[in-house]
């Protein structure tokens, strides 16, 4: 079963580098989701989940998902995630 992967990047640059290294991987835009404000409830992010992000995302930081291809996908992804400097990161 797939799993959201998510992380919380403080700056654009970050994101942007988090988002080039899922597409390194074989992700296209289109699996990978970027939210720069209070809408992670509209994302399948649960919500206890979306209460940690929120403050962040208000912040200004900005939030990496993607739907992980198998379960040892989303161990490689929250790895990689945090190899770049994301924080916070989860699987769900």
């Amino acid at each position: 079963m797939a799993k959201l992967v998510t992380g919380l990047f403080k700056t654009r640059a970050a994101a942007e580098a988090g988002v080039d290294a899922l597409i390194k991987r074989g992700y296209t835009r289109d699996d990978i989701s970027v939210l720069m404000s209070d809408a992670t409830r509209t994302k399948g992010i649960p919500e206890h989940r979306a209460k940690v992000y929120d403050a962040s995302l208000r912040a200004g930081g900005i939030l990496v998902g993607v739907e992980a291809k198998s379960d040892d996908e989303a161990d490689k992804l929250e790895k990689l995630l945090e190899d770049l400097g994301a924080e916070h990161v989860r699987q769900e």
